[in-house]
């Protein structure tokens, strides 16, 4: 099986609800032998997240819990990314990181993290929840990352290695999860300054409150607002050089490897779209599922059909 963890339990809630809705009712568009196996996200203005700025009104307690019910009562796990690299024992008392894991601390769950100081955390006062490691710590030293994958539920490899099959041998399969689809430039040197200035970010709230996430960027990134790749990264049609094909995919499931991550929780809707129905739809229904993908977005059926489910 091909497992698919999907990027957007907060920021693409909505959007993510449908894409489940449509595949109880038309299972015979999607690819056989590949589920959503899991979602990932950070509910707002939690300091251990990373990776990405959440910063906004604060979410209500119960809508989590309804959230939680929701996806876990389909199988599928939530994983949290608390992947703040600049964490240290000073923050572990956050009131609402706290509450986060207590209401989904079950085994279905996960935590995503970067900090050892967390991870240490995590493991001693919440134990049921899985383990994985972020790509945010930009490791790729063979040997350093082969060490890491034993600590771990899962590692998720980051993605210029993607191509590297004795790495992942090296891993080992079963423990490696695969990001497909990378918008960032293959190499780049400033990925880990990237996700630094993220953390540093979301630990300070009147950066935070900007929600301008050109900020983080470092000055010699070449998505800098104004530069050409910049004014292309949001259209659905771009190609990028780090993106895997379905056929790539299916030849390293074919090695063993199981777990696949669809990154998306900052994008556009067209590209959100485009990749649900690229990675996740069989060719010949995308053009249908797109449609249908619309319609139900639009009249808020999913969205009624998701909140009568966590309610019951």
């Amino acid at each position: 099986m091909i497992r698919f963890s999907v990027g957007g339990f907060y920021g693409h809630y909505r959007p993510l609800v449908t894409l489940l809705l449509l595949r109880e009712e038309h299972p015979e568009w999607f690819r056989e032998g590949v589920m959503v196996d899991s979602t990932f996200d950070s509910w707002p203005n939690v300091p251990w997240n990373g990776g990405r700025i959440r910063f906004d009104n604060p979410y209500p307690i119960r809508e989590m819990e309804k959230n939680i019910r929701f996806f876990n009562g389909r199988g599928i796990g939530i994983r949290f990314t608390y992947t703040n690299l600049l964490l240290g024992p000073e923050h572990l008392g956050d009131v609402l990181g706290n509450r986060t894991l207590e209401l989904a601390n079950d085994p279905l769950n996960a935590v995503i993290v970067a900090s050892p100081v967390l991870e240490a955390y995590v493991r001693e006062r919440y134990p049921k929840f899985k383990i994985i490691g972020s790509c945010t710590t930009d490791l790729r030293n063979p040997a350093a990352l082969a060490a890491r994958a034993q600590e771990l539920d899962l590692i998720v490899l980051p993605p210029d290695l993607n191509h590297h099959p004795s790495l992942v041998e090296q891993l080992g399969p079963a423990r490696v999860e695969i990001l497909v689809n990378e918008r960032c430039k293959a190499c780049c040197g400033d990925r880990k300054l990237h996700y630094h200035n993220i953390s540093r970010a979301v630990l300070d709230q009147e950066l935070a409150a900007q929600r301008d996430p050109t900020l983080t960027l470092p000055q010699a990134c070449v998505f800098r607002v104004g530069t050409p790749a910049w004014r292309q990264r949001e259209g659905a049609a771009v190609k990028y050089p780090l993106y895997l094909s379905f056929p790539e995919i299916e030849a390293l499931h074919r090695r063993g490897v199981e777990h696949f991550k669809l990154a998306g929780r900052d994008v556009a809707f067209p590209v959100l779209l485009a990749d649900f129905a690229r990675f996740l739809v069989q060719e010949e229904h995308q053009a249908e599922f797109s449609f249908a993908f619309l319609e139900l977005l639009h009249d808020g059926r999913a969205f009624r059909w998701a909140s009568g489910a966590a309610a019951a």
